[in-house]
């Protein structure tokens, strides 16, 4: 009896090999806090490494998003990366999606592993599912925040300008609405300046006796960017914050959110501010761990007059700021100020102040119209 030999074609899955680069503008020391747990990450050119199970994961392929008519520093990305370590048949791939929200903030979504003994052909295209039109890029409330440890300086006047009255609400406790008129967010930005005036916000909190959940505190806040996200199909203006001298990362970060052109009667503005490292607690303007409404001060403002330090200087550090001001009046009712830009001065200058006035204020007049132009003051 003659037997036909008989020919078994095996198809194995299609595995990628190669490296891509990881974007400059991800690359830093970064904290996230997931699911209760924090999570420290190390993104360099080629490495995304995490302290969770010690995973470390390589970049493979790479598709940068377009962002028409958005002009911003960086980009949204989906990556394939493969966990280091294993065999070809049980190497992990991963999806990862990159949102770009801010020099200082990322958020992301990872999905689940996928491996050659599953059969599934392993690539850019066929595997990450924000590849195809029907998903797309994940929506906030599905993606983990990531705060820049090292943070970059960011000018506060895309989350706060100017001095605000507010009241706040604490989620827990059940203390109710403090409304003191004494709490204050004071965002003062001072024209020209190269100090840290710009970067950062001072926001007083102030107690009502009848509201258990209220407190007497001033924190100080460094701005990390604000950027603008959809959820449940409502743009919202996102920003994050962290305190300065906080040393626990979790109470250090906080996530903020508001909707803009809030046609509010009073013209308050609805602010909401997260207990935590963590965007995804905000869910709208009247709900969130802590609610804010603020109101624009009618008694005090932001004149550059002088840097408050001058008021109370102290004996460790001697140096405030001056700035030169030409008054004009404009009717019987307005005053035209031109600001000039703020100058350092040590006290012990001011044992002369005629000589520190012609010194810094006589060519005021030489470019009052560049200065008028560029800080106009109304009063």
């Amino acid at each position: 009896m003659q037997t036909t030999p008989v020919l078994f074609l095996l198809s194995l899955p299609a595995i990628v090999w190669g490296r891509c680069n990881i974007p400059a503008y991800f690359h830093g020391d970064w904290y996230s806090r997931e699911s209760g747990t924090d999570i420290k990450t190390l993104v360099n050119a080629d490495k995304w490494d995490s302290n969770e199970d010690e995973t470390q994961l390589e970049c493979v392929d790479i598709f940068i998003h377009s962002n028409p008519g958005l002009q911003q520093d960086g980009d949204n990305v989906t990556m394939l990366m493969v966990k280091t370590g294993g065999t070809n048949l049980n190497t992990c791939y991963m999806c990862v999606d990159v949102l770009w929200r801010t020099p200082n903030i990322l958020q992301y979504r990872q999905e689940d592993c996928i491996t050659a003994r599953s059969g599934s052909q392993i690539s850019l295209n066929d595997s990450c599912k924000s590849m195809n039109p029907w998903y797309g890029l994940p929506s906030i409330d599905v993606t983990f925040t990531m705060f820049k440890q090292s943070l970059e300086k960011i000018n506060c006047v895309t989350t706060f300008e100017g001095v605000y009255q507010f009241s706040y609400e604490v989620d827990t406790g059940g203390g109710g609405i403090c409304n003191h008129p004494d709490s204050q967010i004071k965002a003062c930005q001072e024209p020209g300046s190269q100090y840290v005036d710009n970067d950062v916000f001072v926001m007083t909190y102030r107690k009502c006796l009848d509201v258990s959940t209220s407190k007497n505190e001033q924190i100080r806040y460094q701005c990390m960017g604000s950027w603008f996200a959809v959820r449940s199909g409502i743009g919202y203006t996102y920003a994050a914050v962290a305190d300065t001298v906080e040393q626990d990362t979790r109470e250090k970060f906080k996530c903020m959110m508001t909707l803009k052109n809030q046609k509010d009667a009073n013209n308050q503005i609805r602010w909401v501010m997260s207990r935590f490292p963590d965007c995804t607690s905000l869910s709208g303007v009247y709900r969130g761990p802590l609610k804010l409404v603020l109101t624009r001060s009618k008694s005090i403002s932001c004149l550059p007059v002088l840097n408050a330090r001058l008021s109370s200087p102290s004996t460790q550090d001697r140096d405030v700021n001056y700035v030169c001001m030409d008054i004009e009046p404009r009717n019987e009712r307005f005053l035209q100020l031109k600001v000039g830009v703020p100058f350092r001065v040590d006290l012990r200058e001011l044992e002369d102040p005629g000589l520190l006035f012609r010194a810094n204020c006589e060519t005021l007049a030489d470019t009052s119209d560049i200065l008028l132009d560029k800080y106009p003051i109304s009063i």
